[in-house]
């Protein structure tokens, strides 16, 4: 007798089963992994602007002052210059780091920034992991009021930039460029146009209301309206912050008639 002759293929249905499971199984990996991958990303930018910094101060105990970045373009305040932007590339030489980190996504170098008398300083990422992008701001800068001058980082990367504006709470389209650290609006560079610095140009005072909900702003080293003037961190006539007897106080300075005095 002959036996019957068994058939061990795969039903369609049965084949249509098996590759849909496969397919969820991948696409659930993939959003795991990638997940967890920008997730890695964004603690090696956490590490390289914390390594960055500490460099930095090392640089300025011996040098008295921060380096100034190469190529830079400048931010000024009625046509003077509040401060000095361009990415820490190896055009700045910090002899603590062997290499200056990069971002470990696009490869471009972070984004610094330093104000005219080279003792304030900003560092600049982008930090990805969460459902929009975010900036990563860093360093010693104080503002002097929010309404003033907020950061010294530009969402910009090509020409002098004029900051100047009167009435401040409107807004021209240059102070729509302030950077402002956890605030999804204006970032140093984006994943979408990468490397390039990017502003939805969004208004002043909504950027300014986002910043405030994230407790953004420090506390002043200032105690008059002549040091800040001095420091140029003024705006025309505005309300700014100073210490008195040790407490914060909110003034109105009268920076024009500081200036022709």
């Amino acid at each position: 007798m002959l036996l019957e002759k068994r058939n061990n293929a795969f039903t369609l249905a049965e084949l249509v089963v098996v590759i849909s499971i496969l397919a969820i199984l991948s696409t659930v990996s993939f959003i795991y992994f990638a997940d967890n991958i920008s997730s890695t990303r964004d603690t090696k930018r956490l590490s390289d602007i914390a390594s960055i910094e500490t460099a930095l101060k090392a640089y300025k105990q011996t040098k008295w002052s921060f380096p100034y970045p190469w190529n830079t373009f400048n931010i000024t305040n009625n046509s003077f210059i509040v401060a000095s932007q361009w990415k820490l590339d190896k055009n700045v030489r910090l002899s603590s780091l062997e290499k200056l980190p990069e971002d470990p996504k696009t490869q471009w170098s972070y984004i610094y920034s330093i104000t005219h008398t080279k003792q304030e300083f900003e560092l600049a990422a982008t930090l990805e992991n969460e459902e929009s992008s975010q900036t990563l701001l860093s360093g010693n800068y104080k503002s002097v009021s929010k309404n003033v001058l907020p950061s010294i980082t530009l969402a910009h990367d090509s020409w002098d930039i004029e900051i100047f504006d009167s009435p401040v709470w409107n807004g021209d389209e240059n102070r729509k460029l302030f950077l402002f650290n956890e605030v999804s609006y204006n970032l140093p560079y984006t994943f979408k146009w990468w490397g390039a610095p990017f502003s939805k140009w969004v208004d002043f005072t909504v950027l300014l209301a986002e910043a405030e909900t994230y407790d953004y702003w420090q506390n002043s080293d200032y105690t008059s309206c002549e040091e800040i003037y001095e420091a140029n961190k003024s705006i025309w006539n505005w309300q700014y912050q100073y210490l008195t007897w040790g407490t914060l106080q909110n003034t109105t300075c009268d920076m024009v008639t500081i200036a022709s005095s």
